[in-house]
């Protein structure tokens, strides 16, 4: 039987078990109301039957005594009331209760049927009759008696029969009532034993409910654990099976499977169970594998968070790389790293390293000498190298390789392509620190160079005006507050021109240099030193007792100026002139101690070489005078007190004047005509000579053609470009201008330019000198032999004329090193395809050598002073009809020149 259930399912095992419990159920439920029922039945019967006639017996025993009731106060008033009142009014009550007592025997006889009942019923029945007839009677003779009293004689007749006629009476009624409470009394007899049979009914009935209640339960109970147990064999034994297996798999054995078998639904139960432990067993392999990944993956966050820290902190690069090869071994697990780069001489050098090893168990040398050359082994990801227990990734930012860091694999491990990606993105920061902490100290030494220009000379490394500037306020304000005085010595150096046109711009720029060494070693560590301008240096002297000290330093500085140099194998001296201003007796500010300063060193000058000068106030004099100058020199531009001369220029061939220079002439409205020497400098120095010279080429293309719509002959005006000039960037499209503006061919005009002008920084000359002759001017280069032309250089520039100075001219005759020179720069101007002009002629003997060296073209006193142009145009066209005499006579020539 055991095996059938087992085979049975789970849920045919339920149906059963509980069915069969829900029928015992049922049938308790039957058997209680089945008992509940006959309980009922008999209360039911007893409230309907017994009760009822209980309460008839007990009603009709109350009426009997209410009608004995009644019968004794008859007794009492029959005396008293009219005999006939008295018998009809208790008459009528004892009949009322009687007849009570007779409907309550009739609704017994109704209520009860049987022999018992009946008989006592009858018996009632026959005694309230027995009774109405004894009380009749009874009223009946006291009725006569008292009909006797009334008649006293009747009375005594009769006295005797009457009074036996009630004792029978009497004791008739006394029956009929003792007869009455007796099956009264049995009637209720009967009731009580009906009250007592109904209970006991209801007893046993309560009893049996009671019994059935109990002996169901505890059947219905041994049933269900009957049927429990049957299902619980297979049950537990599943839920043991289930409670093993999911403790295991809680345990973390995720190869428990559940057995198959039992019932078909916890074989179904098992089966799933095991499909869900195949999948949570699958699932745990892929977390597990997720989770080292992101194990591994944290780890290198945490590493790149770890160095992004150290980028942001460090700010030396030697000392980031070695964090982030600690924070890598650290915090990255892995057992090595180490950084390469290229050295000077293109070896790989170690950088940082981190994790035990010499530099010969470096792994990856091989794979980071590859990445340093930009090569990457065949098969290895994009911008990295890997072995077999390394990765190589390049240091790179913004295309520029920086070096290139080896990271050593973790033992049984490899790199993913995650964790790759991590490194690279890692690299690839730390690469960007080093080129921005590279790009921050570029920065620092290109702003400490800015500063360091700002402050400083760049030929000689002293302070410059600004740093000047600063440390004579500096010196002031000390001064003034301890009481002391502060000296400000203006030096210049007196030969510095002639060393750079004579021997070069290079030799004047070793002369600064020179000149700048020896005044420093002159000088105190408070002491400072600057150069202000070109050949110009001053020095700031401060916490002085007395302007004797500075007499004594400055005397130091002359000395030491005068110490040669060595240049191309020669020995250059030079010489100084010093002016010295006093705080505060001269000056208050930096502007009035240098301007004082300057004041006396050019009284000093004016003295003679190697000399110092305190300043006196009369010395600004001078400079007051050249300060007007050169406002009135502004004005006299605007206002047009400017004019132009023309010294003619004149082929030695022909004789005949060819062309002529523009020289500028101020014909101030005080002072009258103004030297040239006295405000072409201070043009030059104040820049007012652009101007002028724009002025200066207007004028010559306005007056060309003036004499071109004249009808007049014309010549070739050469036009002197000064060196501020030549640099102005407009100088091309002025002249351009000027051309267009007149319509002026440009074959009318010609360019000098000096030699030094053009050799201190000759790739930017000759482009100048190309955009001029694009436009179709001659060009002369002017003081030719003066400066320190290279002839490579000469011959690649644009020119047209060499013009001889005039100091190789002055004595040709009486210098044979004069007449070799001119006769020399003759020969290579013909060499090289250019004509030649001497100026400052002035002797026949001079204008004879020259046309015998076959010099083109000449210049000076001997054959004309600068002219206006009214004179110079009637004096052109005279020269040329004599320009048809014979070759060596100048007869017309030198009476013009007379």
């Amino acid at each position: 039987m055991f095996a059938f259930i087992d085979r049975l399912g789970l849920r045919v095992k339920l149906a059963l078990g509980f069915g069969t419990v829900i029928v015992l159920m049922c049938l308790g439920d039957m058997t209680l109301m089945f008992g509940h029922e006959r309980a009922l039945a008999a209360v039911d019967h007893y409230f309907d039957s017994e009760d009822r006639m209980a309460d008839l017996s007990s009603n009709s025993l109350m009426a009997l005594e209410r009608a004995r009731r009644f019968k004794k106060e008859f007794l009492l008033e029959a005396r008293t009331l009219p005999a006939g009142e008295a018998k009809a009014r208790y008459g009528a009550l004892v009949g009322k209760e009687l007849q009570v007592v007779r409907s309550s025997m009739a609704e017994i006889r109704r209520l009860k049927q049987g022999a018992a009942v009946e008989r006592e019923v009858r018996a009632v029945e026959a005694a309230l009759g027995l009774y109405g007839d004894s009380f009749q009677r009874l009223a009946a003779q006291y009725e006569l008696l008292g009909n006797r009293e009334q008649g006293q004689e009747a009375a005594l007749r009769s006295s005797q029969n009457t009074l036996a006629e009630i004792g029978q009476a009497s004791a008739a009624y006394n029956e009929a009532v003792r007869r009455i409470e007796s099956a009264l009394l049995a009637l209720r007899a009967q009731a009580d034993q009906a009250l007592l049979e109904t209970r006991s009914s209801v007893r046993k009935a309560n009893s049996s409910v009671s019994a059935i209640i109990l002996f169901g339960g505890a059947g219905s109970m041994l049933l269900g654990l009957y049927i429990a147990r049957l299902l619980m064999r297979n049950i537990e034994r599943s839920a043991a099976a289930g409670v093993r297996f999911a403790r295991q798999l809680a345990s973390g054995d995720w190869s428990v499977r559940l057995p198959q078998g039992g019932t078909r639904e916890f074989a179904e139960l098992s089966v799933s169970l095991n499909l869900m432990a195949d999948n949570l067993q699958e699932a745990y392999r892929r977390e597990q594998g997720r989770t080292e990944e992101l194990t591994g993956l944290n780890r290198t966050l945490r590493l790149r968070s770890r160095c992004n820290e150290a980028m942001v902190r460090v700010n030396d690069e030697a000392q980031l790389l070695d964090l982030i090869c600690a924070h890598m071994v650290g915090e990255g697990g892995y057992p090595l790293v180490w950084v390469g780069m290229q050295n000077s001489a293109g070896a790989v050098v170690v950088a940082a390293q981190a994790g035990g090893a010499t530099q010969a168990e470096l792994p990856g040398w091989p794979q980071v000498e590859l990445a340093l050359a930009g090569f990457r082994p065949a098969g290895a990801a994009a911008g990295t190298a890997e072995s077999a227990n390394c990765l190589v990734l390049p240091l790179k930012c913004r295309g520029e390789l920086l070096g290139a860091i080896c990271i050593a694999a973790p033992q049984a491990a490899v790199f993913d392509d995650a964790e790759i990606g991590l490194l690279r993105e890692l690299v690839d920061d730390v690469a960007f620190g080093m080129y921005s902490l590279r790009e921050e100290q570029r920065r620092q030494r290109a702003e400490q160079e800015l500063a360091y220009q700002a402050n400083h000379d760049a030929l000689t490394g002293l302070a410059n005006r600004n740093l000047f500037n600063d440390r004579l306020r500096q010196g002031a304000a000390l001064a003034e507050r301890m009481g002391r005085q502060l000296a400000v010595l203006a030096i210049g150096l007196e030969r510095y021109r002639q060393v750079k046109d004579s021997l070069g711009h290079d030799a004047g720029n070793a002369l600064l240099q020179h000149a700048a060494q020896q005044l420093s070693g002159q000088l105190r560590d408070g002491d400072t030193l600057a150069r202000l301008a070109g050949d110009e240096f001053v020095v700031v002297l401060g916490d002085l007792e007395t302007g004797e000290q500075a007499r004594a330093t400055a005397a130091r500085l002359l000395r030491a100026v005068q110490a040669p140099f060595v240049w191309a194998g020669s020995a250059v001296a030079s010489s100084a002139s010093v002016g010295i201003s006093l705080y505060p007796q001269d000056g208050m500010d930096a502007a009035s101690l240098l301007c004082s300063a300057n004041a006396a060193m050019a009284s000093a000058q004016a003295m003679g070489s190697n000399r110092f000068r305190f300043y006196a106030p009369e010395m600004n004099e001078r400079a007051m005078q050249l300060f007007a100058m050169e406002s009135e020199l502004a004005r006299a531009i605007e206002q047009g007190e400017l004019c132009l001369h023309y010294q003619p220029r004149v082929n030695l061939e022909s004789g005949a004047i060819c062309s002529a220079e523009a020289l500028v002439r101020w014909r101030h409205p005080q002072r009258g005509m103004v030297s040239p020497g006295d405000f072409i400098p201070l043009a030059e120095n104040s820049g007012l000579i652009v101007p002028l010279g724009a002025w200066v080429i207007r004028e010559v293309c306005r007056q060309q053609r003036a004499w071109i719509d004249a009808g007049l002959q014309t010549a070739v005006v050469a036009v002197n470009l000064s060196p501020r000039q030549f640099q102005d960037e407009h100088l091309v499209d002025e002249i351009r201008g000027a051309l267009s503006e007149h319509a002026l061919d440009a074959a009318c005009i010609e360019m000098e330019i000096t030699e030094s002008t053009v050799m201190d920084n000759a790739a930017e000359a000759g482009c100048k000198l190309n955009a001029l002759k694009s436009l179709g001017i001659s060009l002369s280069l002017d003081d030719f032999g003066t400066g320190h032309s290279s002839l490579s250089r000469l011959r690649h520039l644009p020119i047209d004329h060499l013009k001889i100075d005039q100091a190789f001219v002055r004595h040709l005759c009486t210098n044979a090193a004069d007449a070799a020179i001119c006769k020399a720069i003759v020969d290579l101007a013909h060499n090289l395809q250019l004509s030649v002009i001497a100026e400052g002629v002035e002797e026949a003997a001079q204008a004879d050598a020259l046309r015998a060296w076959g010099c083109d073209e000449v210049q000076g006193f001997y054959f004309a002073r600068p002219m206006p142009p009214e004179e110079f145009v009637r004096m052109l066209a005279p020269c040329r009809e004599q320009a048809a005499a014979p070759a060596g006579q100048f007869t017309g020539l030198l009476q013009l020149a007379a």
